[in-house]
């Protein structure tokens, strides 16, 4: 996936195209992929890529946590 595909995703997710998710966001996004995810996962999940503190999710923390989780942009595990 590359950065440009990277941004469509952002923008898809980020409804109210204030430039961040939000939790209300991240969690219509699991509704649609039929993923129950418990407020306290919400919170953890938010927290875990949130790296300024600021309780939302910004286009460099996104990138962040698809490098961390999928190992973007070279596949799992740093792979190609």
């Amino acid at each position: 996936m590359d950065a440009k595909a990277i941004q469509q995703v952002f923008v898809e997710i980020d409804t109210n195209n204030n430039g961040f998710l939000e939790p209300d966001e991240i969690r219509a996004l699991m509704n649609k992929a039929h993923v129950d995810i418990t407020d306290e996962d919400l919170e953890d999940m938010i927290q875990g890529a949130d790296t300024n503190g600021d309780g939302k999710i910004d286009i460099q923390e996104f990138k962040k946590l698809l490098a961390d989780f999928w190992g973007w942009p070279s596949g799992p595990q740093g792979r190609r």
